[in-house]
């Protein structure tokens, strides 16, 4: 298969970069190790400042992928003595679901068109001359 643009992992920087190059108009690939349903399912801090939506361009998902609002956050000392209390209302945020918000964007990215190669590892760039020319892979599936 033939794709102007190979993208490796399907996280959250993955998914952006494929929806962002399928937008411009490339053809894209997304390959990622993990099944399609389990894309999103991973252990993070989980929450997300609502101004990084802005700055990447998306829209607040509206179907569960945000649990709950922050509007500040407390810092602990390692002895718990002492408290900082963070709040600005310019700075508010959400607490995600974070296999619900994978989701969201891996669909964001299949509705621009992108091609989704699932259960894929990739192995290496193959690269002719100074240039990548591709991707090897090996299907998890077989």
């Amino acid at each position: 298969m033939k794709f102007d643009v190979v993208v490796v992992g399907a996280g959250t920087a993955g998914c952006l970069a494929a929806k962002t190059t399928a937008k411009a108009g490339l053809k894209v690939c997304l390959i990622e190790r993990k099944s399609m349903e389990d894309i999103g399912n991973k252990i993070c801090g989980d929450a997300l400042g609502e101004h990084h939506l802005r700055a990447v361009g998306l829209d607040k998902p509206q179907h569960g992928e945000l649990e709950r609002h922050i509007e500040g956050v407390k810092i602990y000392s390692p002895d718990l003595s002492t408290v900082f209390t963070v709040k600005h209302e310019d700075f508010s945020g959400y607490m995600l679901n974070r296999q619900l918000f994978g989701q969201w964007l891996l669909n964001q990215c299949l509705d621009k068109g992108v091609i989704l190669m699932d259960s894929t590892l990739c192995l290496g760039p193959i690269i002719e001359g100074d240039y990548v020319t591709g991707v090897l892979v090996k299907n998890l599936k077989t």
